[in-house]
């Protein structure tokens, strides 16, 4: 359809530390353009996190973010 590659895994997180969240990256996308999807947002360092990995290598990063809220 869209035909959107989609990287699963890009970057961990070794920790589960929320605050100043260090990524090590796993696969690099080709592409220029990346979609990064968070799929709970608290604090935003881990956007902030992937923005510091990412960017520096040439990347533009879009953000979706989604918060489900069912408990």
């Amino acid at each position: 359809m869209l035909e959107i590659p989609f990287y699963e895994d890009v970057a961990f997180c070794h920790t589960k530390q929320r605050v100043n969240a260090v990524f090590e990256l796993n696969v690099l996308p080709k592409e220029p353009n990346i979609i990064v999807y968070n799929d709970f947002v608290t604090t935003g360092q881990t956007l902030a996190a992937k923005r510091r990995l990412l960017q520096p290598l040439g990347k533009n990063l879009v953000w979706f973010t989604n918060v489900n809220n069912k408990l």
